[in-house]
């Protein structure tokens, strides 16, 4: 278990059940969502990156055949 998690642990099981199922489903889904957008900006640079490459490519081949 992770160590945030444990301190968080006694002041859930103090609350009322539903409350503390809801609580778990809201730590899940924003826990979810954070990877989520990680992967997403990951993804986005990736492309930005793979984008400049093959343009600066592009443009070292177009120099040669022009000439």
């Amino acid at each position: 278990m992770i160590p945030a998690q444990q301190s968080l642990q006694p002041t859930v099981n103090k609350l009322p059940l539903h409350q503390n199922q809801l609580y778990q489903q809201t730590l899940h889904f924003s826990f979810v969502f954070c990877t989520f957008l990680g992967m997403e900006l990951r993804l986005k640079i990736s492309w930005s990156s793979m984008m400049v490459i093959v343009c600066r490519l592009n443009q070292s081949w177009r120099r040669p055949r022009k000439r």
